[in-house]
């Protein structure tokens, strides 16, 4: 009898360990503000199921990035409601613009804050800034070989299918610095690697449309 309930607690023990692993996931988060300024680049976030739904999802990752993040946490700098079609940002970074944001995983916009993330998952966040059209396009960088990286913007067809084109004539920034570099007519550039060590952000402007900032992060380690 004792044998069998020893085998029963640790048996507890080990899916109760077990569940905890899986509701604590690293979650890479980028959220910019209305101005288009990134407030967090790709940043590592420890994510755990902070609504007790029984799942990681959108929401979670926002609501952990602002505890870990935002001066004053969650209770300050974020909020959400269901509006009828599951919950929905209505505050963002400190930002109360009447729900006016936007939100994706991995590129792909969500349909609600309850989409599911899995560890390594990107979630993007944004506030608009065109709060009168509401023209902000989701834009995002691919990533080649030799440093090339492709600025894609994405749209919609008449039929509201997600349509990617390259952004030619963008400006790439580095750590928020004018490189000097502006997209071709692929939208491509070739960036070259910093030397000194250091984390660094690649992002873009665009005087042709609203672009959501695009995001590339990568490190430059010290030569051994």
């Amino acid at each position: 009898m004792k044998n069998k309930m020893k085998k029963l607690i640790c048996t507890l023990i080990a899916l109760a360990l077990l569940c905890g692993a899986a509701f604590a996931e690293t979650i890479y988060v980028t959220i910019s503000d209305g101005a288009g300024e990134l407030q967090l680049a790709y940043t590592a976030t420890e994510v755990t199921d902070a609504d007790g739904d029984g799942a990681l999802t959108v929401y979670d990752a926002l609501y952990c990035a602002h505890e870990q993040y935002f001066e004053g946490g969650a209770a300050a700098g974020f909020a959400a409601e269901d509006q009828g079609y599951g919950p929905s940002l209505t505050k963002l970074w400190g930002i109360d613009n009447g729900g006016s944001f936007g939100y994706c995983v991995d590129n792909a916009s969500c349909l609600n804050l309850a989409d599911p993330v899995t560890e390594g998952a990107h979630v993007q966040a944004y506030a608009y800034q065109d709060l009168e059209n509401w023209s902000d396009a989701f834009s995002y960088f691919s990533a080649g070989d030799g440093g090339k990286l492709t600025l894609i913007q994405q749209g919609h067809d008449a039929d509201w299918n997600v349509v990617e084109t390259p952004v030619a004539g963008a400006k790439i920034t580095l750590n928020g610095e004018d490189t000097g570099l502006v997209t071709d007519e692929s939208g491509s550039v070739i960036l070259e690697t910093p030397a000194e060590p250091g984390v660094y952000t690649v992002s873009a402007r665009y005087d042709g449309a609203v672009l959501v900032p695009p995001v590339y992060v990568f490190t430059v380690h010290e030569a051994e």
